[in-house]
């Protein structure tokens, strides 16, 4: 395949964004958004690059937003979401005024008639405490209208120091309100239930949501190599969600520390990658391993539904092949995976890997 550079971001020097990170989104126009974690006024932006028009060969950057490290946060940390109102919505990890480095969950509206400027709501800042602190991940668009995302640490668990993170749903505004409304739907207790959940959550065709959360040292090894968890909505009438783990990673030969959100198949199976283990060690990685991608297939009936999912092991690299995958895989339509490595490979600086049954 070709690859061809479509812009190269200039930096804050410039005004532009630096240090593209999380996913990019296609909007309705063709052009491409996406946030950068510094950059702008140095503090992080939201930009679009834009196809060239007919005749011409340039793309362009328009930045949206630069954050100010004030009330509207700093540093995004993933990327953005379209809402059903044409608005971008997302995350930044901190915030400049009390309470201090928390985050926020931000609209950007487009530009009315008439004007050139994208507008910035700040919808909820995290106080650290029981609502959760520093949202880590992309947020979700729930058919209810309702945006649902992760928080690193805080939440009502007492095994973390700051608290073990927390799911989080935020529901707009009543007709005729302005407050969005913050829900904890899961906090995290540490031990098999899972620490820090850092990747974006998906929902499965049966309106759970699926995550993972990432490893736990204790002393003489793990109580957690990280965990893939299913979190199913209240019936009717009721307001508690279940969580399952469906699966919780113990060895380096299993795989340890989830590095990317996962994806579905058409079965109910799950994908996903681990940036450690696996069951090739190299000079490379030596004994922790290079990482892996899994696969998990939900129980057979008659299994209860709390047994744990079958994992299996896909791949797992060796330095030469890759080492470390990260960010989100992706199917295309005859079933093969595409993914990305942060190392390994020829000059050591990581691949683009396709993976397919034979």
């Amino acid at each position: 395949m070709d690859r061809d550079t479509l812009y190269a971001f200039r930096g804050s020097f410039w005004g532009e964004p630096e240090q593209p990170n999380g996913d990019l989104i296609l909007g309705s126009d063709g052009a491409l958004y996406g946030m950068s974690v510094v950059g702008g006024k140095g503090n992080g932006t939201v930009f679009r690059v834009a196809p060239p028009p007919p005749g011409q060969t340039r793309w362009t950057e328009t930045t949206l937003y630069s954050f100010t490290y004030g009330a509207d946060g700093a540093y995004p940390g993933a990327g953005p979401i379209f809402g059903a109102d044409g608005a971008l919505y997302g995350t930044t990890a901190v915030t400049g005024v009390a309470p201090y480095l928390n985050g926020t969950v931000f609209r950007l509206a487009p530009p009315t008639a008439g004007e050139t400027k994208w507008t910035l709501t700040t919808l909820y800042t995290f106080t650290g405490g029981a609502d959760g602190g520093q949202p880590a991940s992309g947020l979700i668009l729930g058919t209810d209208g309702a945006l649902y995302g992760t928080t690193w640490y805080g939440g009502t668990g007492t095994h973390c120091q700051r608290g073990c993170g927390t799911v989080f749903k935020l529901t707009p505004p009543s007709p005729g309100q302005s407050q969005w409304t913050e829900t904890v739907i899961h906090c995290f207790q540490g031990g098999r239930d899972g620490v820090y959940p850092n990747q974006s959550l998906i929902f499965g065709r049966d309106g759970a949501l699926y995550g993972v959360t990432q490893p736990e040292m204790v002393a003489g090894g793990f109580a957690s190599g990280g965990t893939v968890f299913k979190l199913t909505p209240p019936p009717p009438g009721e307001r508690q969600w279940t969580e399952t783990v469906l699966y919780n990673f113990n060895s380096w030969k299993d795989g340890l520390t989830p590095s990317s959100p996962l994806i579905l198949d058409t079965s109910g199976s799950l994908y996903g990658l681990t940036v450690e283990g696996g069951a090739t060690s190299s000079q490379s990685c030596g004994a922790v391993g290079c990482g892996t991608v899994f696969k998990l297939a939900p129980p057979t009936y008659p299994h209860p539904p709390q047994l744990q999912w079958d994992k299996t092991i896909l791949y797992s690299f060796h330095g030469g092949d890759g080492e470390m995958p990260n960010a989100r895989l992706v199917f295309d339509t005859s079933g093969a995976l595409y993914g990305v490595t942060l190392f390994g490979g020829t000059g050591g600086n990581g691949v683009a890997f396709k993976l397919q049954n034979k």
